[in-house]
């Protein structure tokens, strides 16, 4: 069995997300608009940009709930005619009990195909003469 190889000492890592255009921190990976790109080249974990009736919600200051941006998340995916297996889901911070409840991003989200039960047995049958 081989070693792992080492990291070649001569590459920066910063000098090489700035190669590719990326700060350190990812940060220029801003939310983008999902409504101007192709289907076929969403990206999975994509942050997207809320359309502007969600975006003056959310700047209203009114009291979130789970409830409520579930709401928004449904009312993006009809906007974006999102339809499975994408979906729309949202990273929040803070606590509804408390009244703290904010969403930090919405993101493009792609559901992973289910795994086929019998895919081993298939297999299996397939191989025998």
């Amino acid at each position: 069995m081989k070693a792992p190889r080492k990291p070649d000492p001569e590459i920066d890592i910063h000098e090489l997300l700035h190669f590719f255009g990326l700060d350190e921190d990812f940060s220029d990976l801003g939310p983008e608009n999902i409504a101007a790109i192709p289907q076929d080249q969403w990206e999975d974990c994509t942050q997207v940009i809320p359309p502007p009736a969600i975006q003056r919600y959310l700047k209203s200051g009114d009291t979130l709930t789970h409830h409520t941006i579930e709401m928004m998340e449904l009312a993006m995916e009809k906007a974006f005619g999102v339809e499975a297996p994408w979906f729309i889901t949202c990273i929040r911070d803070g606590s509804e009990d408390d009244g703290t409840l904010a969403v930090n991003h919405f993101m493009l989200g792609r559901e992973e195909p289910d795994a086929d039960p019998d895919a081993l047995k298939n297999l299996i049958k397939s191989l025998k003469p």
